[in-house]
């Protein structure tokens, strides 16, 4: 299956980057990671959706944190993705963690 990709503004907070990442998460399947799409857009990748079991539970959306360097374990979460994209029309480092 191939992923979903959407477009997200680079102007968004990261509150609000997290918001449209786990409102997609329900209808296109789990976060698979982001890119900067030149100075003002985002790309996103949904790994698609065949069965129940590729959506996320009540709870189970993708967390967005800003980091320095890489990024470190946490418990009972798992780290799905982490690279550089536009927060605030900046390019900030993020990792997204996913519940276990």
């Amino acid at each position: 299956m191939d992923p979903h990709i959407r477009n997200s503004p680079g102007s968004r907070t990261l509150a609000q980057l997290g918001q449209v990442i786990g409102s997609q998460e329900v209808i296109l399947g789990r976060f698979l990671g982001a890119i900067m799409a030149g100075s003002e857009t985002n790309f996103l990748a949904f790994a698609g959706v065949e069965t129940a079991d590729d959506l996320p539970g009540d709870g189970q959306q993708t967390r967005l944190e800003f980091i320095d360097g890489h990024p470190q374990e946490k418990a009972g979460s798992a780290l799905v993705w982490f690279g550089t994209v536009l927060v605030g029309a900046e390019p900030r480092l993020v990792a997204a963690y996913r519940p276990l």
